[in-house]
């Protein structure tokens, strides 16, 4: 039946916040201001974010994020480097 070729499962899952409906003009993220003021771990812990992106420059991607060290526990907060790009995918000249 043509319904059992979209519960196929490749193991190759690729989840984008474009697949769940999430646009970049919507998102929460982290500015510069916040990141010089740590007032990012305020905005991390009040709305229960283990993940908040770093949005310095709304023309580029987003190249960095904050983490939690463990679910809900805002205490430790790791500053990380996005290193998933799509295949395709051409650093701007």
């Amino acid at each position: 039946m043509i319904e059992e070729f979209y519960f196929l499962d490749q193991g190759n899952v690729r989840m984008t916040a474009a697949s769940v409906g999430i646009s970049r003009r919507r998102w929460v993220s982290a500015n510069s201001a916040e990141i010089e003021t740590n007032s990012y771990i305020e905005k991390m812990s009040k709305n229960r974010f283990d993940i908040l992106p770093i949005d310095t420059d709304k023309n580029s991607l987003i190249k960095e994020y904050f983490k939690t060290n463990a679910p809900n526990d805002f205490t430790i907060v790791n500053r990380l480097k996005k290193i998933l790009l799509p295949p395709n995918y051409r650093e701007p000249a």
